[in-house]
């Protein structure tokens, strides 16, 4: 059983993520069953809602830069600061790997017997193009913007 643990240690971050994500949908859900109960009192009396509770229980409103509904929803970023964003992260990401692979005395050419860097280099480039790609999105968000 030790070796299990010893084996799989890194099992736990994605665990401990989708355990987060449900609890944080499973929030989520309490606050709009609250919200929609508390209008529901409102009108079965036949009253109009006061102007904060009616403020609070609404959607959001649009973002004024036109691009979805604020930055609350993971759906609704885009645009060219999250394109821009993405792309800064894949480079890095990138940067580091290429920097871990030269370190670890790797090279590209994946064959037996070329140092302990090949999942660095691996990574590199998978990496990298990620950051091409997103450069090139980034580029076109921000010369289309969608309005």
């Amino acid at each position: 059983m030790a070796h299990f643990f010893r084996d799989f240690w890194w099992l736990m971050f994605p665990l401990m993520g989708f355990a987060f994500g449900g609890f944080g949908m499973w929030m989520g859900y309490r606050t709009h069953r609250d919200r929609m109960d508390l209008l529901r009192i409102y009108a079965e009396k036949g009253q109009t809602p006061p102007p904060e509770i009616a403020r609070a229980a609404d959607i959001p409103p649009p973002d004024p830069y036109g691009y979805g509904y604020g930055y609350r929803g993971r759906w609704a970023r885009r645009g060219p600061y999250w394109e821009w964003r993405r792309f800064i992260v894949f480079a890095s990401l990138a940067i580091g790997f290429a920097f871990a692979n030269y370190w670890m005395g790797g090279d590209f050419s994946f064959g037996r017997d070329h140092g302990d860097g090949v999942p660095f280099g691996i990574l590199t480039i998978i990496f990298g193009v990620l950051a091409v790609g997103s450069l090139l999105f980034a580029i076109l968000a921000s010369v289309w913007r969608d309005k």
